[in-house]
């Protein structure tokens, strides 16, 4: 991948991730604050909107699919658990060794998942039908 594409792919997550952390946040506001949910809980309700609205993002805009495979869904919702549980791990600690409030320490732990998130989109779930996973990895480029 030239580097001009990869900055592209980058910009668009980035602004796919805007768009989706609006979302996902604003979906944590309103059940914290409006519906007095706890923040766990209102953590997982924004996550579940969000993830509806990131693969359908990251199909389409991010990484330019047109179509999506069965395999890419089982891919997207693993490499979805594993930024979530990162993300669990980041806001507990945030919430209970930092002493953050929950506001805040949900910035955090969205910082935690969008990074981790992105390289497993990158490197795992699209990278198959790219072939990107093969030309980085297993030609020995690691630039």
């Amino acid at each position: 991948m030239g580097m001009k594409r990869l900055v592209g792919e980058i910009i668009r997550y980035l602004f796919a991730g805007m768009v989706n952390t609006a979302a996902g946040y604003g979906t944590f506001l309103l059940l914290l604050h409006g519906m007095l949910w706890g923040p766990w809980y209102a953590n997982a309700g924004s996550y579940a909107i969000g993830l509806l609205v990131a693969y359908t993002l990251n199909l389409q805009f991010v990484f330019r699919y047109s179509s999506h495979s069965k395999g890419a869904v089982l891919k997207f919702i693993v490499g979805f658990a594993i930024s979530y549980a990162l993300n669990l791990v980041v806001m507990h600690l945030m919430l209970s060794e930092v002493k953050l409030r929950p506001e805040f320490a949900q910035l955090f732990a969205m910082a935690s998942y969008t990074i981790s998130f992105y390289l497993f989109n990158k490197f795992f779930v699209w990278a198959a039908q790219s072939g990107e996973f093969e030309k980085t990895f297993k030609q020995g480029n690691t630039r």
